[in-house]
């Protein structure tokens, strides 16, 4: 993918379409280039810098010249929009979403998180939650709890909706794990935790997991910690098909830090992080996920729930509460 945002043009000749469309494609982070009716086409946005080309007519007859100037003038991908949009909010309408995420990231990739999170309003702020009175914060050098957080596309809102959500001083440090490119990694540190009361940062060698900070894997090596949570070099890609590898980084990180340790798996494409829950489950680790039916993307979500490690599926302002829940508990075992 391109060091910046794909850039879609859409044609559609339905404005609500079109509409739809590109809203659904600029809250993934994508940059609309063009979103009109096919009359409003100019000779000269042949020769735009677009990326792919989005089309859905209904009247091909109508629109003959438009389809010749696709097949004559156009070197980029285009893809024909599969018919009517079922009804917002129902069940197929969630999965004519996805199937049309999944077409764009095939021909384009992946765009920007750091830019979809930045270019979205903030939505009507839920306040902090309450810590618990047991859970009092801790000294800087101490840490008890680490979650690792596993997403792709869609997860970067999931994300910051989950972590906007937890109070000042909740005694966990967080490893995310996001599918992403290299050139965003950076900017997506100082996006996600804008409204949180977490310090973001990428974890480079050096870096430690501490109560209050978000370390964001890198792309350009694999992860390796030491037993009280420094990021220690690597030099090493990471294995397999994704960087960061998120069965990688969630094995290294329960296996080497000394802590209590969680996952939670939030919206994604593919199935990185399901081969390793399976076996972190069995050593007692709690894996919960976002609930698919929030997820932007939920095939990542859904793979990981079929192990059947899952023991809690929640929208991401309901996992923040939970956690604070089940920290509560393991302060009063452990005490």
């Amino acid at each position: 993918m391109r060091a910046i945002n794909p850039r879609i043009g859409i044609i559609a000749e339905q404005h609500l379409k079109g509409h739809l469309l590109a809203t659904t494609l600029r809250e993934q982070g994508y940059d609309i280039a063009f979103n009109g009716s096919p009359g409003r086409l100019l000779e000269a946005w042949w020769e735009q810098d677009i990326d792919l080309w989005l089309v859905d007519l209904h009247d091909v007859s109508v629109w003959q010249n438009i389809l010749d100037a696709l097949c004559d003038k156009v070197t980029v991908p285009v893809l024909y929009s599969d018919g009517p949009a079922p009804t917002q909010g129902s069940i197929e309408h969630k999965r004519w979403i996805r199937r049309l995420l999944m077409k764009v990231s095939d021909f384009v990739g992946l765009p920007n998180p750091a830019a979809a999170l930045a270019a979205q309003a903030d939505p009507v702020a839920l306040s902090p939650l309450t810590l618990p009175a047991s859970l009092k914060p801790t000294r800087p050098d101490v840490l008890t709890h680490v979650w690792s957080l596993g997403a792709s596309l869609g997860g970067p809102a999931a994300v910051k909706l989950f972590l906007d959500r937890l109070p000042q001083d909740t005694p966990v440090a967080f490893l995310l794990i996001q599918h992403i490119d290299a050139p965003f990694v950076e900017s997506l540190a100082s996006v996600l935790c804008r409204n949180s009361h977490f310090e973001c940062e990428v974890a480079q060698p050096g870096a430690k997991l501490r109560h209050g900070k978000v370390l964001i894997a890198p792309t350009e090596q694999a992860l390796d910690f030491s037993a009280d949570g420094e990021v220690l070099a690597t030099n090493k890609p990471w294995r397999g098909p994704y960087a960061p590898n998120i069965n990688q980084a969630f094995s290294t990180v329960c296996g080497k830090v000394k802590a209590e340790h969680g996952i939670i798996m939030f919206s994604g494409m593919g199935d990185d992080g399901a081969q390793a829950v399976s076996e972190l489950a069995n050593q007692g680790i709690p894996i919960w996920a976002q609930s698919p039916q929030t997820c932007a993307m939920s095939s990542q979500v859904d793979e990981v729930i079929k192990t059947g490690c899952v023991s809690l599926e929640a929208a991401p302002e309901y996992l923040a509460s939970h956690l604070l829940e089940h920290l509560a508990r393991q302060n009063n075992i452990n005490h």
